[in-house]
């Protein structure tokens, strides 16, 4: 079962640095933090509360312990962010994390 446990900030000044998940922060480029199956391939994709639709920010694989952390490479604009993980391990099973919220406040 994949999960997204924290949602980084480390940009000096803001109101909160350190886990942001579903909160405000100043960071337009925070690291994902979570847990899968070792070896498991982790996406992380951007979605939309009143869509389906799914737009793909990156992946990474979980390490030998299931740990995984990714930071984007494009920054977010400000506003509010809803994000999932997806995992596919070795065997092939899918898992999906529920919508986590980032609200992305540059001056913040």
């Amino acid at each position: 079962q994949v999960t997204i446990d924290e949602i980084y900030d480390d940009v000096d000044g803001g109101v909160v640095n350190g886990d942001v998940k579903n909160g405000l922060t100043n960071d337009n480029l925070p690291t994902f933090k979570g847990s899968a199956a070792a070896g498991a391939t982790v996406e992380i994709y951007e979605s939309f509360l009143t869509t389906t639709e799914k737009t793909l920010v990156g992946k990474t694989v979980a390490d030998a312990n299931g740990k995984w952390s990714f930071t984007p490479t494009e920054a977010m604009g400000d506003g509010l962010h809803y994000f999932e993980a997806h995992a596919t391990d070795s065997a092939g099973n899918k898992s999906i994390t529920p919508k986590v919220e980032l609200d992305v406040d540059a001056t913040a």
